[in-house]
């Protein structure tokens, strides 16, 4: 008899994997905005939130990574029903917010070129700047004005092209 974990999942199961693996948590940061279709590359580890320790599983299905937060910045995510089941995944908005806590980046247009952020039509700016409001932390809504910024001058710069 195969052991099912050593087979490469259909689409989806490896997002379940995630999900049953380790909970409660949501997957976020790039694995989310590639999920989403913001950015052009495929993300190798499946990067989810928890209000759990963090803790990481390497599986011969992919590495799986769970990130701790504080209960009071466990939300911005949806449920997704997929044939093998219920994912939870962190909104566009809230994923990019979950990474610039989590990684404590130094947001600047370098930065923000490196994301190679893409289908920006897509992404909420209004409800960007209400989620940087309840992380409560000054350095995420200062990154998140400048993301503000660049996606505002990305979108007037392609109007003109």
């Amino acid at each position: 008899m195969i052991n099912s974990l050593y087979l490469k999942p259909p689409f989806g199961y490896d997002l379940c994997i995630a999900a049953m693996l380790y909970g409660p948590s949501y997957l976020s940061l790039e694995k989310s905005l590639e999920y989403h279709g913001l950015i052009p590359e495929g993300v190798a580890v499946y990067t989810s939130v928890t209000t759990r320790r963090p803790v990481v599983f390497k599986t011969p299905v992919g590495e799986y990574s769970y990130r701790h937060v504080k209960p009071t910045l466990f939300w911005g995510y949806r449920k997704l029903e997929i044939a093998s089941g219920e994912v939870f995944i962190a909104l566009p908005e809230k994923a990019v917010l979950d990474i610039f806590y989590l990684n404590g980046v130094n947001v600047n247009t370098d930065y923000l070129e490196e994301l190679r952020l893409q289908n920006l039509e897509n992404f909420n700016l209004n409800k960007l700047m209400a989620f940087a409001e309840k992380f409560e932390s000054p350095g995420v809504k200062k990154a998140a004005d400048k993301l503000a910024g660049y996606i505002q001058n990305r979108k007037n710069r392609e109007k003109y092209l």
